[in-house]
């Protein structure tokens, strides 16, 4: 955790596909009015600046553009967590440097205020190093498997192959100042999450 030397406060939100990290970013968004940067909307930017998809064609092939020249992200998951590890760092290798990059020119921006980093791959530069504390949000596998068959719409196939390729959950912890066990109802993590707003609040 860094030392803070502004007015500003970046809490960052992360955890696996299903774990219910979305759901906590947006009970905080909704209940305590804060400002958010989600991840997932800035790799949806990021790819579409010229040289990163550029440089995801060149590593994947053309197969994962659309007729119009445009990303197709279920494609390019396809091409990648079907394949093995080495096409996973390659894929975080040509995204994490400029999504790294471009959070942190939003934090310094924001003044006076708590600003919510949401992210899935908790990486080193513009994550860890960037916020002031981190929650990690856990779950229990066949709870992620049901939410994300439930939200995706995704084969038992899929979903075992792409969380192979996350991070595991002692990996979410070690770099986590706290950690939300996301196993029971949704009155269970509204709870949870208003008492650790309040920890974070008051001290």
């Amino acid at each position: 955790m860094k030392q803070n030397k502004q007015k500003s406060f970046i809490l960052g939100i992360t955890g696996g596909m299903g774990s219910g990290k979305s759901t906590v970013t947006n009970l905080l968004k909704q209940k305590k009015n804060v400002e958010v940067l989600d991840g997932d909307i800035l790799a949806r930017e990021m790819v579409q600046r010229p040289q990163v998809l550029k440089e995801l064609v060149k590593a994947f092939g053309e197969d994962i553009l659309d007729q119009e020249g445009k990303l197709i992200r279920g494609k390019l998951a396809d091409v990648v967590f079907k394949g093995d590890q080495d096409k996973v760092k390659l894929l975080n290798r040509i995204m994490h440097k400029p999504i790294g990059l471009e959070i942190k020119a939003r934090v310094k921006e924001i003044t006076d205020k708590i600003l919510i980093v949401d992210v899935a791959l908790p990486v080193y530069e513009g994550f860890v190093d960037t916020c002031d504390q981190i929650w990690c949000v856990l779950s229990k596998r066949e709870a992620r498997v049901e939410r994300i068959m439930d939200r995706d719409g995704l084969d038992l196939e899929r979903i075992n192959q792409r969380i192979a390729f996350q991070p595991s959950d002692e990996d979410y912890k070690s770099i986590s100042d706290q950690v939300i066990l996301n196993n029971g109802t949704l009155e269970d993590l509204e709870n949870k999450v208003e008492e650790l707003w309040r920890d974070l609040t008051v001290t």
